[in-house]
Protein backbone atom coordinates (compact mmCIF):
# COMPACT_ATOMS: atom_id res chain seq x y z
CA UNK A 1 0.00 0.00 0.00
CA UNK A 2 2.60 2.22 1.26
CA UNK A 3 4.66 1.14 -2.43
CA UNK A 4 1.87 2.76 -4.37
CA UNK A 5 1.51 5.73 -2.57
CA UNK A 6 5.53 6.39 -3.22
CA UNK A 7 5.22 5.10 -6.74
CA UNK A 8 2.42 7.89 -7.12
CA UNK A 9 4.33 11.07 -5.00
CA UNK A 10 7.24 10.09 -7.67
CA UNK A 11 5.62 10.21 -10.81
CA UNK A 12 3.96 13.66 -9.31
CA UNK A 13 7.09 15.01 -8.60
CA UNK A 14 8.59 13.81 -11.86
CA UNK A 15 5.42 15.40 -13.73
CA UNK A 16 5.89 18.70 -11.64
CA UNK A 17 9.62 18.82 -12.74
CA UNK A 18 8.82 18.32 -16.24
CA UNK A 19 6.05 21.26 -16.12
CA UNK A 20 8.49 23.68 -14.47
CA UNK A 21 11.50 22.95 -16.88
CA UNK A 22 9.37 23.46 -20.02
CA UNK A 23 7.91 26.68 -18.48
CA UNK A 24 11.75 27.48 -18.01
CA UNK A 25 12.21 27.01 -21.14
CA UNK A 26 9.95 28.79 -22.76
CA UNK A 27 10.35 31.89 -20.96
CA UNK A 28 13.67 31.80 -22.06
CA UNK A 29 12.77 31.73 -25.70
CA UNK A 30 9.66 33.78 -26.00
CA UNK A 31 11.69 37.20 -26.25
CA UNK A 32 13.45 35.05 -29.74
CA UNK A 33 10.35 33.67 -30.88
CA UNK A 34 7.16 35.75 -29.78
CA UNK A 35 6.62 37.45 -33.14
CA UNK A 36 6.34 34.01 -34.77
CA UNK A 37 3.72 33.08 -31.66
CA UNK A 38 1.86 36.35 -32.05
CA UNK A 39 2.08 35.58 -36.26
CA UNK A 40 1.03 31.74 -35.56
CA UNK A 41 -2.31 33.58 -33.68
CA UNK A 42 -2.88 35.54 -36.40
CA UNK A 43 -2.79 32.61 -39.42
CA UNK A 44 -4.92 31.01 -37.13
CA UNK A 45 -7.51 33.57 -37.12
CA UNK A 46 -6.88 34.39 -40.86
CA UNK A 47 -6.45 30.98 -41.99
CA UNK A 48 -10.62 30.32 -42.33
CA UNK A 49 -10.97 33.35 -44.53
CA UNK A 50 -8.46 32.34 -46.78
CA UNK A 51 -9.53 28.70 -46.96
CA UNK A 52 -13.15 29.74 -47.68
CA UNK A 53 -12.06 32.07 -50.63
CA UNK A 54 -9.89 29.49 -51.79
CA UNK A 55 -12.61 26.82 -52.04
CA UNK A 56 -16.23 29.33 -52.79
CA UNK A 57 -14.40 31.96 -54.61
CA UNK A 58 -12.23 29.46 -56.09
CA UNK A 59 -8.77 31.37 -56.31
CA UNK A 60 -5.31 30.58 -55.86
CA UNK A 61 -4.28 29.99 -52.07
CA UNK A 62 -1.25 32.32 -52.62
CA UNK A 63 -3.81 35.37 -53.79
CA UNK A 64 -6.25 34.33 -51.29
CA UNK A 65 -3.79 34.99 -49.02
CA UNK A 66 -2.51 38.55 -50.10
CA UNK A 67 -6.26 39.24 -50.56
CA UNK A 68 -7.08 39.16 -46.55
CA UNK A 69 -3.57 40.37 -45.04
CA UNK A 70 -4.31 43.08 -48.04
CA UNK A 71 -7.69 43.71 -46.40
CA UNK A 72 -6.81 43.32 -42.68
CA UNK A 73 -4.13 46.01 -43.76
CA UNK A 74 -6.26 48.41 -45.33
CA UNK A 75 -8.53 47.90 -42.51
CA UNK A 76 -6.49 49.11 -40.12
CA UNK A 77 -4.99 51.59 -42.17
CA UNK A 78 -8.54 53.44 -42.59
CA UNK A 79 -8.88 52.75 -39.14
CA UNK A 80 -6.18 54.70 -38.36
CA UNK A 81 -6.77 57.19 -40.71
CA UNK A 82 -9.88 58.44 -39.45
CA UNK A 83 -8.66 58.37 -35.81
CA UNK A 84 -5.41 60.58 -36.87
CA UNK A 85 -8.14 62.98 -38.73
CA UNK A 86 -10.19 62.88 -35.69
CA UNK A 87 -7.10 63.68 -33.73
CA UNK A 88 -6.06 66.59 -36.11
CA UNK A 89 -9.31 68.03 -36.22
CA UNK A 90 -9.54 67.80 -32.38
CA UNK A 91 -5.85 69.13 -32.20
CA UNK A 92 -6.42 71.98 -34.18
CA UNK A 93 -9.73 73.06 -32.24
CA UNK A 94 -7.25 72.73 -29.07
CA UNK A 95 -4.77 74.97 -30.45
CA UNK A 96 -6.94 77.81 -31.05
CA UNK A 97 -8.44 77.70 -27.68
CA UNK A 98 -5.65 76.42 -25.48
CA UNK A 99 -3.97 79.97 -25.22
CA UNK A 100 -7.32 81.03 -23.50
CA UNK A 101 -7.86 77.87 -21.48
CA UNK A 102 -3.96 78.49 -20.19
CA UNK A 103 -4.76 81.89 -19.17
CA UNK A 104 -7.79 81.29 -17.45
CA UNK A 105 -6.03 78.19 -15.95
CA UNK A 106 -3.23 80.53 -14.87
CA UNK A 107 -5.44 83.63 -13.40
CA UNK A 108 -7.41 80.93 -11.26
CA UNK A 109 -3.95 79.28 -9.72
CA UNK A 110 -2.65 83.18 -9.02
CA UNK A 111 -6.18 83.46 -7.10
CA UNK A 112 -5.59 80.11 -5.39
CA UNK A 113 -2.32 80.68 -4.06
CA UNK A 114 -3.50 84.19 -3.00
CA UNK A 115 -6.40 83.27 -1.10
CA UNK A 116 -5.25 79.97 0.39
CA UNK A 117 -1.39 79.90 0.32
CA UNK A 118 -0.73 83.75 1.08
CA UNK A 119 -2.31 84.08 4.70
CA UNK A 120 -0.52 80.55 5.60
CA UNK A 121 2.66 81.83 4.41
CA UNK A 122 2.22 85.48 6.72
CA UNK A 123 1.03 83.13 9.83
CA UNK A 124 3.80 80.98 8.98
CA UNK A 125 6.20 83.92 9.34
CA UNK A 126 5.09 85.50 11.91
CA UNK A 127 5.16 82.30 14.24
CA UNK A 128 9.12 82.08 12.56
CA UNK A 129 10.18 85.44 13.68
CA UNK A 130 8.37 84.57 17.29
CA UNK A 131 10.83 81.76 17.54
CA UNK A 132 14.11 81.71 19.68
CA UNK A 133 17.94 81.97 17.52
CA UNK A 134 18.68 78.78 17.66
CA UNK A 135 14.96 77.06 16.94
CA UNK A 136 15.21 79.70 13.81
CA UNK A 137 18.30 78.01 12.53
CA UNK A 138 17.13 74.49 13.14
CA UNK A 139 13.73 74.88 11.45
CA UNK A 140 16.02 76.72 8.63
CA UNK A 141 18.28 73.32 8.27
CA UNK A 142 15.08 71.12 8.27
CA UNK A 143 13.45 73.51 5.61
CA UNK A 144 16.71 73.34 3.40
CA UNK A 145 17.47 69.69 3.98
CA UNK A 146 13.69 69.32 2.51
CA UNK A 147 14.28 71.83 -0.22
CA UNK A 148 17.78 69.57 -1.17
CA UNK A 149 15.58 66.10 -0.95
CA UNK A 150 13.10 67.59 -3.68
CA UNK A 151 15.99 68.91 -5.59
CA UNK A 152 17.78 65.62 -5.51
CA UNK A 153 14.30 63.44 -6.37
CA UNK A 154 13.42 65.71 -9.14
CA UNK A 155 16.69 65.63 -10.56
CA UNK A 156 17.13 62.05 -10.37
CA UNK A 157 13.51 61.63 -11.98
CA UNK A 158 14.24 64.41 -14.95
CA UNK A 159 17.92 62.83 -15.13
CA UNK A 160 16.20 59.16 -15.61
CA UNK A 161 13.43 60.25 -18.02
CA UNK A 162 15.98 61.95 -20.49
CA UNK A 163 18.08 58.96 -20.45
CA UNK A 164 15.18 56.55 -21.16
CA UNK A 165 14.16 59.01 -24.48
CA UNK A 166 17.05 57.27 -26.21
CA UNK A 167 16.26 53.84 -25.65
CA UNK A 168 12.71 54.30 -26.61
CA UNK A 169 13.59 55.78 -29.94
CA UNK A 170 15.74 52.57 -30.40
CA UNK A 171 12.46 50.52 -30.28
CA UNK A 172 11.28 52.12 -33.34
CA UNK A 173 13.16 50.74 -35.79
CA UNK A 174 13.11 47.49 -34.02
CA UNK A 175 9.24 47.81 -33.54
CA UNK A 176 9.45 47.75 -37.25
CA UNK A 177 11.70 45.35 -38.11
CA UNK A 178 9.21 42.81 -35.72
CA UNK A 179 6.53 43.95 -37.43
CA UNK A 180 7.95 42.97 -40.85
CA UNK A 181 8.67 39.61 -39.82
CA UNK A 182 5.19 39.14 -37.86
CA UNK A 183 3.65 39.89 -41.10
CA UNK A 184 6.46 37.64 -43.61
CA UNK A 185 5.45 34.88 -41.25
CA UNK A 186 2.07 35.23 -40.87
CA UNK A 187 1.90 34.83 -44.74
CA UNK A 188 4.23 32.03 -45.23
CA UNK A 189 1.92 30.35 -42.18
CA UNK A 190 -1.36 30.72 -43.77
CA UNK A 191 -0.28 30.36 -47.55
CA UNK A 192 1.43 26.70 -46.45
CA UNK A 193 -1.00 26.02 -43.13
CA UNK A 194 -2.30 22.71 -44.24
CA UNK A 195 1.61 21.59 -45.29
CA UNK A 196 2.51 22.96 -41.71
CA UNK A 197 -0.46 21.19 -40.45
CA UNK A 198 0.58 17.38 -41.96
CA UNK A 199 4.40 18.15 -40.75
CA UNK A 200 3.28 19.12 -37.35
CA UNK A 201 0.43 15.94 -37.18
CA UNK A 202 3.57 13.76 -38.29
CA UNK A 203 6.05 14.44 -35.45
CA UNK A 204 3.21 14.44 -33.29
CA UNK A 205 2.51 10.80 -31.58
CA UNK A 206 -0.79 9.27 -32.03
CA UNK A 207 -1.37 9.58 -28.37
CA UNK A 208 -1.08 13.35 -27.77
CA UNK A 209 -2.78 14.04 -31.27
CA UNK A 210 -6.11 13.94 -29.51
CA UNK A 211 -5.04 16.19 -26.69
CA UNK A 212 -3.16 18.65 -29.51
CA UNK A 213 -6.47 19.20 -31.72
CA UNK A 214 -8.40 19.47 -28.27
CA UNK A 215 -5.80 22.36 -27.21
CA UNK A 216 -6.03 24.03 -30.68
CA UNK A 217 -9.86 23.78 -30.84
CA UNK A 218 -10.16 25.47 -27.09
CA UNK A 219 -7.45 28.07 -27.60
CA UNK A 220 -9.00 29.33 -30.37
CA UNK A 221 -12.56 29.75 -28.73
CA UNK A 222 -11.12 31.05 -25.78
CA UNK A 223 -9.06 33.58 -27.73
CA UNK A 224 -11.87 34.53 -29.33
CA UNK A 225 -14.12 34.29 -26.80
CA UNK A 226 -11.61 37.03 -24.82
CA UNK A 227 -11.24 39.36 -28.25
CA UNK A 228 -15.07 39.45 -28.30
CA UNK A 229 -15.63 40.53 -24.51
CA UNK A 230 -13.02 42.89 -24.70
CA UNK A 231 -14.40 44.92 -28.10
CA UNK A 232 -17.70 44.43 -26.54
CA UNK A 233 -16.42 46.22 -23.41
CA UNK A 234 -14.79 48.92 -25.21
CA UNK A 235 -18.15 49.19 -27.58
CA UNK A 236 -20.07 49.96 -24.36
CA UNK A 237 -17.81 52.41 -22.92
CA UNK A 238 -17.25 54.29 -26.20
CA UNK A 239 -21.20 54.26 -26.73
CA UNK A 240 -21.60 55.78 -22.96
CA UNK A 241 -18.79 58.06 -23.37
CA UNK A 242 -20.23 59.51 -26.84
CA UNK A 243 -23.70 60.16 -25.47
CA UNK A 244 -23.01 61.22 -22.10
CA UNK A 245 -20.31 63.95 -23.92
CA UNK A 246 -23.49 64.87 -26.33
CA UNK A 247 -25.64 65.57 -23.63
CA UNK A 248 -23.25 67.48 -21.89
CA UNK A 249 -22.46 69.51 -24.65
CA UNK A 250 -18.56 69.26 -25.34
CA UNK A 251 -17.58 69.63 -28.88
CA UNK A 252 -15.79 66.91 -30.34
CA UNK A 253 -17.16 64.57 -29.03
CA UNK A 254 -16.53 61.91 -31.57
CA UNK A 255 -12.82 62.51 -31.23
CA UNK A 256 -12.69 62.18 -27.22
CA UNK A 257 -14.78 58.97 -27.76
CA UNK A 258 -12.24 57.39 -29.63
CA UNK A 259 -9.29 58.69 -28.09
CA UNK A 260 -10.61 56.86 -25.13
CA UNK A 261 -11.59 53.85 -27.17
CA UNK A 262 -8.08 53.91 -27.62
CA UNK A 263 -6.90 54.36 -23.88
CA UNK A 264 -9.61 51.80 -23.14
CA UNK A 265 -6.71 48.90 -24.62
CA UNK A 266 -4.04 50.34 -21.85
CA UNK A 267 -4.13 47.89 -18.69
CA UNK A 268 -5.31 50.00 -15.32
CA UNK A 269 -5.35 53.26 -17.13
CA UNK A 270 -8.38 53.33 -19.70
CA UNK A 271 -10.64 55.72 -19.51
CA UNK A 272 -8.66 57.37 -16.61
CA UNK A 273 -5.90 58.40 -18.54
CA UNK A 274 -8.47 61.02 -20.47
CA UNK A 275 -11.18 61.74 -17.77
CA UNK A 276 -8.98 62.36 -14.78
CA UNK A 277 -6.60 65.38 -16.16
CA UNK A 278 -9.63 66.64 -17.67
CA UNK A 279 -11.55 66.63 -14.34
CA UNK A 280 -8.90 67.92 -12.31
CA UNK A 281 -7.79 71.41 -15.02
CA UNK A 282 -11.92 71.76 -15.32
CA UNK A 283 -11.54 72.05 -11.51
CA UNK A 284 -8.83 74.26 -11.22
CA UNK A 285 -9.96 76.53 -13.28
CA UNK A 286 -13.09 77.14 -11.58
CA UNK A 287 -16.02 75.19 -14.15
CA UNK A 288 -17.57 73.07 -11.47
CA UNK A 289 -20.98 72.26 -13.67
CA UNK A 290 -18.65 70.70 -16.02
CA UNK A 291 -16.42 69.20 -13.67
CA UNK A 292 -19.58 67.46 -11.61
CA UNK A 293 -20.97 66.11 -14.97
CA UNK A 294 -17.33 64.68 -16.35
CA UNK A 295 -16.83 63.27 -12.51
CA UNK A 296 -20.79 61.76 -13.24
CA UNK A 297 -19.96 60.35 -16.10
CA UNK A 298 -16.67 58.93 -15.40
CA UNK A 299 -18.03 57.07 -12.26
CA UNK A 300 -20.75 55.88 -14.71
CA UNK A 301 -18.14 54.33 -16.94
CA UNK A 302 -16.06 53.06 -13.60
CA UNK A 303 -19.45 51.40 -12.54
CA UNK A 304 -20.56 49.91 -15.91
CA UNK A 305 -16.94 48.68 -16.48
CA UNK A 306 -16.74 47.08 -13.60
CA UNK A 307 -19.76 44.73 -13.23
CA UNK A 308 -19.44 43.80 -16.80
CA UNK A 309 -15.92 43.18 -16.92
CA UNK A 310 -15.88 39.85 -15.04
CA UNK A 311 -18.60 38.55 -16.61
CA UNK A 312 -17.93 39.13 -19.65
CA UNK A 313 -14.70 37.74 -20.25
CA UNK A 314 -15.45 34.88 -17.92
CA UNK A 315 -18.76 33.60 -20.16
CA UNK A 316 -16.84 34.77 -22.96
CA UNK A 317 -13.61 32.43 -22.06
CA UNK A 318 -15.66 29.85 -20.83
CA UNK A 319 -14.98 30.28 -17.09
CA UNK A 320 -16.70 30.71 -13.93
CA UNK A 321 -17.28 34.80 -12.76
CA UNK A 322 -15.30 34.02 -9.49
CA UNK A 323 -12.65 31.94 -10.97
CA UNK A 324 -11.74 35.39 -12.99
CA UNK A 325 -11.48 37.49 -9.93
CA UNK A 326 -9.47 35.16 -7.87
CA UNK A 327 -6.89 35.08 -11.17
CA UNK A 328 -7.35 38.44 -11.12
CA UNK A 329 -6.57 39.04 -7.75
CA UNK A 330 -3.47 35.98 -7.41
CA UNK A 331 -1.73 38.02 -10.65
CA UNK A 332 -1.79 41.48 -8.79
CA UNK A 333 -0.39 39.79 -5.10
CA UNK A 334 2.22 38.20 -7.45
CA UNK A 335 3.06 40.88 -10.22
CA UNK A 336 1.85 43.82 -9.53
CA UNK A 337 0.67 46.09 -12.63
CA UNK A 338 1.92 43.50 -14.81
CA UNK A 339 -0.45 40.64 -13.45
CA UNK A 340 -3.45 42.77 -14.28
CA UNK A 341 -1.82 42.46 -18.16
CA UNK A 342 -1.16 38.52 -17.35
CA UNK A 343 -4.21 37.65 -15.83
CA UNK A 344 -6.48 37.49 -18.94
CA UNK A 345 -3.95 34.99 -21.17
CA UNK A 346 -3.78 32.90 -17.58
CA UNK A 347 -7.56 32.69 -17.53
CA UNK A 348 -7.15 31.59 -21.93
CA UNK A 349 -4.77 28.84 -20.65
CA UNK A 350 -6.67 27.44 -17.39
CA UNK A 351 -9.66 27.44 -19.49
CA UNK A 352 -7.59 25.51 -22.70
CA UNK A 353 -5.81 23.32 -20.11
CA UNK A 354 -9.29 22.40 -18.14
CA UNK A 355 -11.49 21.88 -21.46
CA UNK A 356 -8.39 19.59 -23.57
CA UNK A 357 -8.42 17.16 -20.54
CA UNK A 358 -5.08 18.27 -19.43
CA UNK A 359 -5.49 17.90 -15.88
CA UNK A 360 -7.50 14.36 -16.28
CA UNK A 361 -4.30 13.60 -18.17
CA UNK A 362 -2.02 14.51 -15.74
CA UNK A 363 -4.26 12.54 -13.08
CA UNK A 364 -4.14 9.45 -15.14
CA UNK A 365 -0.37 9.28 -15.29
CA UNK A 366 0.43 10.45 -11.92
CA UNK A 367 -2.09 7.64 -10.31
CA UNK A 368 -1.80 4.98 -12.96
CA UNK A 369 -3.10 1.44 -13.23
CA UNK A 370 -0.71 0.00 -10.34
Amino acid sequence: MYKLYFIRIGRGLTVFSLLIICGWIVWILLPYIYPFIIAGMLAMVMQPAVTYLEKTVKLPRVIATFTILLFVFVLMAGILFIVMKEIIDGSLYMAEHLPLYYQILMSHIEQFIQIHFLPIYEKLSSIFRGLQPTQQELLQEQIERLIQTLVTVGSQLLKQTFANIPAFLSLIPVSFTVGIFMLLATFLMVLDWDRLHQQIAAFTPKSLKIYSQQITYHFKKALYGYIRAQLILICITALIIYVGLQLIGIKHALTITMITAIAELLPLVGTGLIFIPWIIVLFITGSYALTIKLSILYTIIIIIRQILEPKLVASHIGIHPLVALAVLFIGIQLWGIAGVIAAPFLLIIIQVIRAAGIIKLIRRIIIGNT
